[in-house]
């Protein structure tokens, strides 16, 4: 055997269940309700199209459909992603 080949996502990796806990984490660190939080995780992942939807638009999308007027610039909402994501791998 010359070549090991592994598929990340859906198979060592869950990246449903990681993208879903952290948009909830971050839906309460915008200081959403408990209610709030779970419809925030569900449209965010609808959204991010299983990654073939860039997280700017992503979240530009989620500005139009929440109360986003406290919430961080669009660009520091992706930065936050880029870096805090990792965390929350299944």
């Amino acid at each position: 055997m010359t070549t090991v080949l592994f598929d990340l996502d859906g198979t060592l990796h869950n990246r449903v269940t990681g993208l879903g806990s952290f948009a909830t984490d971050r839906a309460e660190r915008l200081g959403m309700t408990r209610e709030f939080q779970a419809q925030f995780a569900r449209r965010f992942l609808e959204l991010d199209a299983n990654g073939r939807v860039w997280k700017d638009r992503v979240y530009d999308q989620l500005r139009q459909e929440f109360d986003s007027s406290s919430w961080p610039s669009t660009a520091d909402l992706v930065e936050d992603y880029l870096q805090t994501f990792p965390e929350f791998a299944v």
